[in-house]
């Protein structure tokens, strides 16, 4: 089985350096790794002894979103012989035997796409702590949740799901997210595509609560911009409290953390809340940046 690999490294290469690594040396022969970046890193590309090549491109599109679709798009161009291909961001760093590990749930036909397990890697204050458990608590591989529910930002998907009419579609404009919140998500629903509590990636990065909360923000701005064409006033009402308020409650009750940390991911709610009624009346123009300035410092792998 040949996997396509696609790190998404929208602050550069620089930010996706201990992703890259550890992807690169779990690698086989046959397998690839694209690196999409904002700017020139410098790298050429090169090959692993294992035979598995690494190549960077650079885009100029800041926006993860915009960079997901763009990798599986020139993934799906470039590998007429993989069999997955495999998206991370670049702060979600697999653990040892990954690779080998998302082989083996890939041999069942029957399973088409999947997201992982989460992991803390980073634990010295509130605002970093608060953060991931927003974001990946639901995930969380030492919460008690049986199922989880996606964190989209990493994945994978038997290429045969990306079809022929399918792929056009996620990199058109006017499907701009579609992707991340709508193919994976639906895939998630079924439980043969729930993954293995050994499909794990270990998240590293270091926030303030200013960052940590212009992340929540911006992020869900851009949710509400994607919404506003389907999602009706009165279903908004109904939905945001339970997609934003709704979620701190369920992180804490999955996984229960400090108060300090329990406040900010109560606090972190309300600017999600908060940013997708913004983003349903005045878009999210700018996002990509405030993102992109909202995760600041690289992974540090220890």
């Amino acid at each position: 089985m040949k996997i396509y690999a696609v790190v998404v490294a929208a602050q550069g290469c620089s930010h996706a350096a201990a992703v890259v690594e550890a992807v690169s040396y779990q690698m086989s022969p046959g397998d690839e790794l694209l690196v999409m970046e904002d700017q020139d890193c410098g790298h050429s590309e090169r090959t692993f002894p294992s035979g598995s090549g690494v190549s960077h491109v650079v885009t100029g599109l800041l926006h993860d979103l915009d960079l997901a679709a763009m990798g599986i798009g020139l993934a799906s161009e470039k590998a007429e012989q993989s069999d997955v291909l495999l998206m991370l961001e670049d702060h979600a760093v697999p653990d040892p035997g990954f690779m080998q590990y998302l082989r083996a749930f890939f041999e069942d036909e029957g399973r088409q796409g999947t997201t992982f397990y989460q992991r803390n890697g980073s634990s010295s204050g509130s605002a970093s702590r608060a953060l991931f458990s927003y974001v990946g608590g639901l995930a969380d591989i030492d919460g008690k949740n049986k199922r989880i529910e996606p964190v989209t930002s990493s994945f994978a998907i038997r290429r045969s799901a990306i079809d022929s009419q399918l792929l056009p579609k996620l990199t058109h404009p006017e499907n701009f997210g579609r992707l991340n919140y709508q193919v994976l998500p639906e895939l998630m629903l079924d439980p043969v595509n729930q993954p293995p509590r050994f499909l794990t990636l270990t998240h590293y990065q270091e926030n303030s609560l200013r960052h940590a909360t212009s992340a929540i923000y911006w992020n869900a701005r851009t949710n509400g911009t994607i919404d506003r064409g389907h999602v009706t006033f009165a279903h908004g009402m109904l939905r945001t409290p339970v997609k934003y308020l709704g979620r701190s409650f369920r992180v804490i009750r999955a996984r229960p953390i400090d108060f300090s940390t329990s406040a900010l991911v109560m606090w972190l709610g309300v600017a999600g809340f908060t940013g997708w009624w913004v983003g349903r009346y005045a878009g999210d123009e700018g996002s990509a940046q405030k993102i992109v300035q909202a995760h600041p410092n690289a992974a540090q792998v220890e």
